[in-house]
Parts: C-alpha cells; structure tokens; sequence
C-alpha cells in the first residue's frame, strides 16, 4: 500500500507497476515518446497541431480551416502552375529591355532617302522607334515640321526593287511620320532626330530574315548618307546599306550609299 506522506528522496529503481490511468490527460505534452502507444487514434483531433509538420499531405480536408488565404508570400515557388488568377496582379507588365544599334555616322551627301537592309541573327527582333541623321533647320521648313516615310520589303533585301514601289509596304498605316518643326529649334548642322516609341509602327524580323528598309523624307534633301556601303551590327542585328534615293520611288538612285541612324529594338 502507498505511503502517508512522499518521501524526502525519489526512490532508486523504478515502480515494479504503472501507475493506474489518469481521469484527464496530462497539462503539458512529455518530451518522452510513449513506451505504449495507443493502439487506435483518438475519437477526436489534438487540440494543439503537432510540433513537426507531417510528411505529406492529408487527404481529408482540416476540420478547421482558415478563413482567408495566407497575405504573405512563399519563400519558394509552387511546384507547378496554378489553374486560378492572381489576387493581386501586377500593376503593369515586365518590358523587355530596348537595345539600340548605331550606325557609324558618315557625313557625305544630303539627299532626300535612303535604302538599306535590316537583318535579325539568332533571335527573332521587333524595331520599336528609330533615330535618323538629318540636316535641316527650321527656317527650311517652317512651321510644318518635317515628315518621314518609312517602307519595308518584307520579303527581302531592298536590291533590285529600288524602284518598285509595288513590293514594298509604306508602314504607320500609310501615314507619314511629323517631326514637330520645334525639334530643329536653335540646332544647326547635322543632328539625330528621333522617331519616338509612343508614335513609332512597330516592325517584327523573324529570327535569320532579311528585310529591306526605305527611310524618305518629303524634302528635296536634308538625310545625311554617307560615301560608302557599309556595315553595323551587335549581337542581335545587322544593318547593311544601302543606296540614296529620291522621294517615293523616283529615278535617280546612288549606289554604295550609307544610311545614318539607329534601330532601337527589343527581342521578340
């Protein structure tokens, strides 16, 4: 039979018998495995989740579910794709970065255009703006502003259709491009004047392709080419020239022509 009292010190050797069940469970969880598992789960979920989470997942649904997704973000990706949108997109779309290619500026004639060939090397390219050397103050022109023609050949090198005005495509919905007279404000010989991005028709190279450009203006001159056929490239692009020509088409073609700008460019 136990004693009255506990003693003053524990005893040596452990109990030769268990002590009987408890009516409730223990306060806190023991830091011991149990010697004697439970043969059967209990009729009800712990109260407290499990210090260590399980090694896969459950097939049942929780029986106590959160009321809204988790606010913070995973510290690695999902394994795979979800099927539902976003709750908080992005607040815009990610660009590609816009390179540029230049040509060498070659200061040698003013004419009125000039053809050359664009061509994309191992990545697909779409031309997204573009610079052009021009010669022009704005008492040539007044208060118009200067317009610029830009055409393709889609299929190909501009050579042998220099003045074929049916296998080209005037690009900008046949309109041309204004470039405001203000641009030419107290400036004097020969400047790079932009096509800006906001107003430019983009123009998409399929990777390995060769595509002919005539850049023109609606002026008697004011490009400036350069003496010589040359070529520009990077990574991405080639640019190849070229011929200087007249307005739309006209008779009167100068080969081994350099064209005098830069393509601005994002890979496609």
């Amino acid at each position: 039979s136990p004693t009255a009292s506990p003693s003053k010190t524990p005893t040596v050797n452990s109990p030769t018998l268990p002590t009987s069940s408890s009516s409730s469970p223990t306060i806190t969880m023991s830091s011991f495995p149990s010697v004697f598992p439970s043969l059967a789960p209990s009729p009800k979920p712990s109260v407290m989740p499990s210090l260590i989470p399980t090694s896969k997942h459950s097939s049942l649904p929780s029986l106590n579910p959160t009321f809204r997704p988790t606010i913070s973000s995973s510290f690695s990706p999902s394994a795979k794709l979800s099927d539902l949108p976003s709750r908080i997109p992005t607040s815009k779309p990610t660009s590609s970065p816009i390179h540029e290619l230049q040509t060498t500026s070659r200061n040698k004639f003013s004419r009125s255009g000039a053809m050359f060939d664009v061509k994309s090397l191992d990545s697909s390219v779409t031309i997204v703006s573009m610079d052009i050397l021009l010669d022009v103050s704005k008492s040539d022109i007044g208060g118009n502003g200067v317009e610029v023609e830009v055409w393709t050949r889609d299929g190909g090198s501009y050579k042998s259709y220099e003045q074929d005005a049916a296998a080209w495509t005037w690009r900008n919905d046949n309109k041309p491009y204004i470039i405001s007279s203000d641009t030419f404000e107290n400036i004097s010989g020969a400047n790079l004047v932009s096509i800006e991005r906001t107003s430019f028709d983009p123009i998409f190279i399929p990777a390995g392709q060769t595509m002919g450009f005539y850049v023109t203006l609606r002026l008697n001159n004011g490009m400036v080419v350069g003496g010589s056929e040359t070529v520009d490239e990077d990574n991405y692009l080639r640019i190849t020239t070229g011929t200087s020509n007249k307005y739309r088409f006209q008779a009167g073609v100068n080969t081994q022509r350099s064209w005098n700008g830069a393509l601005k460019y994002v890979l496609s």
